[in-house]
């Protein structure tokens, strides 16, 4: 890797935006969708309508509580729920 930075020339802010441009920041996840899900079932959608506008922008900063709720790893909850942990073959 060393070697083709030195060959390629680049620095590592254009690298920094070359990977942020390929790679998004944001990726769906099935517990993100779960908990969605489960709101709407209750009667609120704003969850859905808040992951749709996040998957329509996934290379973008977003707010700081979108930041903290979104970019983390699966919460203890989704660990052990059927569709956030283990799925079937039928899913």
């Amino acid at each position: 890797y060393r070697a083709r930075v030195r060959e390629e020339g680049t620095d590592d802010a254009e690298r920094g935006a070359g990977m942020r441009a390929a790679s998004p920041k944001y990726t769906l996840r099935n517990w993100m969708l779960q908990e969605a899900i489960d709101a709407a079932e209750a009667g609120d959608a704003s969850l859905v309508a808040e992951l749709l506008d996040l998957a329509r922008r996934p290379y973008d900063e977003q707010s700081p509580a979108r930041h903290a709720r979104y970019f983390v790893r699966r919460p203890d909850w989704a660990r052990s729920r059927p569709g956030c942990s283990a799925l079937s073959c039928s899913s």
